[in-house]
């Protein structure tokens, strides 16, 4: 493993020092030591944004996680870039790994789907659970235990690199889809300009929540190593992990603080944002990725 640098819990400011290191031989880059258990909930606080309900403002997340928020140019022009969904008919049977505040399965049942919620956090769960049209599925996504076949799409919007085994759940995944079923999730981009401009201080690095940083490259042969065949790499077009890069700098280096903050409000015109997030997609510089990839169709 190559030590690449070393980081800490910049969201809640918990106590840890982590590396960030790279497998000489696959390219896959995660985080040293990776903690497990009781030991990584207890990097989820209480007040940890994605958990938070979706109709309390101060999460910051529904603005990034749900599209239809950022108004008309984003809804015409970005959304598919941070939710991709395939075209099922209603009755659709559909499992999100992960559902936090629920967002997307309201997306989900807009659509006449019939939406299950794998979440493994109590507080949300509880919620989701009130609304008797969501069958709600409490657990670790490594617990899946679900028939073959059952569903036609698992969605996973920011979760894989949460995963302590994702070779494991990727697996169950595959089992768990029909033949031809979509596996729909997205991540953060460790391939692109940002992870190796800003480091330690890059806003989708997250450690120690994160314990994998993924690639394009190392995605696409996790991907094929269970069962999932990748159909299309989508770089979103939201610059989040920027102004919150530059937010960390500012922190940081105070005498850098006052061009980090006029960066950030140059990049805060929706059409600055979308202007500069196109053509990052575009170059395939994105921060984020969404990612289609399907079971093998048996015909």
């Amino acid at each position: 493993m190559q030590r690449l640098f070393a980081a800490h819990d910049r969201l809640h400011h918990l106590p840890g020092e982590f590396w960030v290191v790279r497998c000489a031989a696959c390219g896959l880059t995660q985080t040293s030591p990776r903690p497990t258990g009781e030991a990584l909930a207890a990097y989820y606080p209480a007040d940890y944004g994605p958990h938070r309900d979706a109709g309390d403002e101060s999460s910051g997340q529904e603005a990034d996680a749900n599209p239809r928020s950022r108004g008309w140019l984003r809804e015409r022009f970005g959304s598919r870039r941070i939710w991709w969904t395939p075209n099922l008919p209603p009755g659709a049977r559909v499992l999100e790994l992960g559902s936090g505040a629920g967002l997307f399965v309201r997306h989900a049942l807009a659509r006449g789907w019939e939406v299950h919620a794998l979440e493994p956090a109590a507080p949300p769960a509880a919620r989701l659970a009130r609304d008797p049209r969501i069958h709600v599925h409490r657990g670790q996504a490594e617990a899946i235990d679900v028939a073959p076949g059952t569903f036609d799409a698992v969605f996973a919007w920011m979760v894989v690199e949460h995963l302590e085994n994702p070779r494991t759940v990727l697996r169950k995944v595959a089992a768990a889809l029909r033949p031809g079923g979509y596996f729909v999730f997205s991540v953060p981009n460790a391939g692109c300009w940002e992870f190796v401009l800003f480091r330690s201080r890059w806003y989708g690095l997250d450690v120690p929540r994160h314990l994998w940083h993924f690639t394009p490259q190392t995605l696409a042969g996790l991907l094929g190593e269970c069962g999932l065949r990748p159909e299309r790499v989508f770089h979103q077009k939201v610059l989040r992990n920027i102004t919150g890069s530059l937010d960390f700098l500012g922190r940081d280096r105070p005498a850098l603080a006052p061009l980090a903050g006029r960066l950030t409000r140059l990049l805060t015109p929706a059409w600055v944002s979308f202007g500069l997030g196109a053509a990052l997609a575009v170059l395939r510089q994105g921060g984020r990725l969404t990612v289609v990839a399907r079971t093998p169709d048996p015909c």
